[in-house]
């Protein structure tokens, strides 16, 4: 796997001829990882990057030191606030389960967190989660402490508050560790995802690219149905995390295979609900600053070709 830091990756020429795709480590982005290992990406036209976080991933999007950038669809959100001229072309997972609202094994229910402290990440996943469950409770934020965390404290948070708001692989080594799930985001359906996002210049410029990408990432989707084993055996080296675990954390995700992505992404698809209860938690969180027009947001035109030339494949 081609590994790189945002510091040598920034050093490149500002025009590439290939597509440099930028990641981190979550288990709903593997297929990419698995893709890259099969050395499906030629290496003159598409380079994986792994980074080590989404803000990362993020700061070098923004800077022009990548050209398509794996993301949750509210961190997208706010690249597009900022007036960027971007699309999500992809979906590559849903939350199922993975995100979750873990407490100390002494606090039975959500209810019970009334006057406790909560630590959560500052983002719309985060609240999400947290807004969904407390709801469920007959709470609000007025009801709880909380404590803003960041993702690599949240082993330390957890140890030092009543309950955090994470997810996966730290949700599975927590549960390990007695934690108890009092809310997830199983509960919550289809409303946090992971996307690819390029810029509408990239799409203009460098098509065939974007198109190689999207069949080479459905390719190592197709290779993990058919050969788990190996495959699992093969990210476990790649991402230095064992197989049981990352095998656990794939149950807390919806895979985003071609049908979920021709209905998610259509014009009157999922992603238009999830993308407009988004922008309300958002804004009332003030993770947003201002509403945001997502009309041209979705951009399809990759997974409608996919699925055109396997349609043509089986003539």
């Amino acid at each position: 796997m081609l590994v790189l830091s945002l510091a040598a990756i920034s050093c490149s020429s500002d025009h590439p001829s290939y597509l440099r795709v930028a990641a981190n480590t979550w288990i709903g982005y593997t297929p990419l990882y698995l893709a890259d290992d099969m050395r499906l990406f030629e290496p003159d036209l598409i380079h994986l990057v792994e980074m080590s976080s989404a803000s990362e991933v993020i700061h070098a999007f923004r800077s022009g030191a990548i050209e398509v950038a794996a993301l949750t669809l509210d961190e997208a959100m706010t690249v597009l606030e900022d007036d960027f001229d971007i699309q999500v072309i992809l979906v590559l997972d849903i939350s199922n389960g993975s995100d979750v609202l873990l407490a100390k094994p002494d606090i039975p229910s959500i209810a019970a967190l009334k006057g406790k402290t909560i630590a959560v990440e500052y983002s719309a996943v985060g609240a999400l989660v947290l807004d969904s469950a407390l709801k469920k409770a007959g709470l609000t934020p007025a009801d709880i402490t909380i404590r803003s965390c960041t993702l690599d404290d949240h082993a330390a948070c957890y140890q030092q508050t009543d309950a955090l708001v994470t997810f996966d692989p730290m949700k599975t080594h927590l549960l390990e560790q007695g934690a108890k799930i009092l809310f997830s985001s199983a509960q919550m359906p289809n409303l946090i995802v992971d996307v690819l996002v390029t810029h509408r210049q990239v799409i203009k410029e460098q098509p065939q690219q974007l198109q190689q990408l999207i069949n080479h990432y459905f390719a190592a989707r197709t290779k993990m149905t058919e050969a788990p084993e190996e495959s699992w055996q093969t990210l476990e080296r790649l991402l230095k995390i064992p197989t049981r675990q990352l095998h656990q954390a794939s149950l807390g995700i919806t895979w985003a295979d071609l049908a979920l992505n021709q209905h998610f992404l259509a014009s009157a698809g999922g992603i238009h609900t999830t993308l407009a209860e988004l922008k309300h938690t958002m804004l009332t969180r003030k993770l947003l600053k201002r509403p945001l027009n997502t009309d041209a947001f979705i951009n399809d035109q990759f997974v409608k070709q996919y699925a055109n030339q396997q349609h043509g494949a089986k003539q």
